[in-house]
């Protein structure tokens, strides 16, 4: 299972609505097939929302070592300038952890871009194992443990 299309499956689950809005293109270059997919804005992979939530919500779906690189991509394309209150951005990195000898679980790294107010108030937190919007008032998130796909 792709990190997206477990971002999909976590955010469905928390009652959320979401859609991929990451396009795959196929072309030719010099005779040679290409395959090469295209983010939203050049970083979002997915755009939901949650009846509770006012705005939505663009997500980079990645496995947990790509993280923080993909967020500092998501602020060279602009990201920054996008976020405020009804639009908010997160990078969800996904990774297998368990203790030695123990099965390993999935579980979601989440960095959050904050912008609640004006761009001088921009920040980044972060988060384990349950969805950004819990600061923002929504109801908790269950973890995620125990899927060993």
């Amino acid at each position: 299972m792709s990190p997206t299309a477990r971002t999909l499956a976590f955010l469905k689950k928390n009652g959320w609505q979401a859609g991929v809005v990451e396009r795959t293109i196929h072309g030719r270059i010099g005779g040679k097939r290409i395959v090469f997919k295209r983010d939203l804005f050049g970083y979002g992979d997915i755009l939901a929302w949650h009846p509770g939530i006012p705005g939505e919500l663009l997500v980079q779906a990645c496995m947990t070592g790509d993280a923080s690189r993909r967020m500092t991509k998501a602020l060279a394309n602009g990201a920054g300038d996008r976020v405020r209150p009804g639009r908010m951005f997160c990078v969800m990195g996904w990774g297998k952890y368990g203790d030695r000898g123990e099965r390993k679980l999935w579980h979601v790294r989440v960095l959050w871009l904050e912008n609640p107010y004006r761009p001088e108030d921009l920040r980044m937190s972060e988060y384990r194992d349950r969805l950004p919007v819990e600061a923002a008032g929504a109801a908790p998130t269950q973890h995620i443990g125990g899927s060993n796909d």
